[in-house]
């Protein structure tokens, strides 16, 4: 970091020995040009030797600091420039977007590549930005964090201060577009969060009212063996008074016997009327909530 803020102290143009090339520093204010101190023109000396000669050849790392550089695990897997690509290209519809690959991403285990896939996302229907964005990303997650700032002078010709500022501006206003979108995500998180939750209610209302139909035969059922009793309730009362046609009790029968058979009569017929109510009520009941069910399934839906 000390190399970038030694550059943006000189505005002097400074040529160095290793190349013919001028190198103007940046400056982060407009400035009366001074004189470059030994600091600055050291520091223009390193910028010099990473960038290109004026035969337009490359000069070589030095062998230390190559095989540093290739013991550093790269941040982004092999296929970045792939995957950076698929998701600056332009958008024509909705489906097209929802049928992206990083659209349909749901987990990253890397905290930066979940940012920069945000941000990226973000950027997809801002065409004009989409090529700088993706060279930024490139440079800010290669290899070697520690000299990305002057990666980004070779790539940007940060020599201009108004180059250099506007990439800056170009950063910021991204960075902003991704807060904002993060926000709308993240209402967006909280609605289909609160939907998730009413249907979950839907469906546990829906699941205490699934056994209607048995409730129902259960009833159906009940209501069978009442009628049963009924109809032994009748048979004793039929059998009791002698003025009613149908078999009688025997005159052998003693006046206990009788007396018993009248108690169980009346029991059942008691027992008979009083379940009949019941089961016409418990009916009722089954058939509202076989109604609400059915309105519950329409409304889940």
């Amino acid at each position: 970091m000390s190399t970038l803020q030694s550059t943006q102290t000189a505005a002097a143009p400074v040529t160095t020995a290793a190349s013919d090339t001028p190198i103007i520093a940046a400056a982060t204010t407009p400035a009366v040009a001074a004189p470059a101190t030994a600091a600055a023109v050291s520091t223009n000396a390193d910028i010099a030797s990473k960038t290109e000669t004026a035969n337009g050849e490359t000069k070589p790392e030095p062998a230390e600091e190559k095989s540093a550089l290739n013991e550093r695990p790269r941040i982004w897997r092999s296929d970045t420039e792939k995957i950076i690509e698929e998701a600056t290209r332009p958008l024509d519809t909705v489906a097209d977007a929802l049928q992206r690959p990083y659209v349909q991403k749901t987990l990253s285990s890397n905290l930066m590549e979940i940012m920069a896939w945000d941000l990226m996302e973000t950027m997809t229907t801002e065409n004009e930005y989409n090529q700088h964005i993706r060279r930024f990303l490139n440079i800010l997650l290669g290899d070697d964090p520690e000299t990305a700032h002057l990666e980004l002078i070779d790539n940007y010709n940060m020599e201009d201060v108004r180059a250099r500022d506007q990439l800056l501006q170009l950063v910021y206003e991204s960075l902003a577009r991704s807060d904002e979108f993060l926000h709308r995500v993240d209402e967006s998180r909280s609605k289909i969060t609160f939907a998730i939750e009413q249907r979950n209610q839907l469906k546990t209302r829906m699941e205490k009212t699934a056994g209607t139909a048995e409730l129902l035969k259960g009833l159906e059922d009940a209501r069978a063996q009442y009628k049963a009793s009924w109809q032994r309730a009748r048979e004793l009362a039929v059998a009791l008074d002698p003025d009613t046609p149908g078999p009688q009790l025997d005159s052998s029968d003693s006046a206990d016997q009788r007396s018993k058979l009248q108690e169980e009569r009346d029991r059942l017929y008691a027992e008979a009327v009083d379940k009949s109510n019941q089961i016409h009520n418990l009916l009722e009941c089954a058939r509202q909530l076989q109604l609400t069910s059915a309105q519950l399934l329409q409304v889940s839906k």
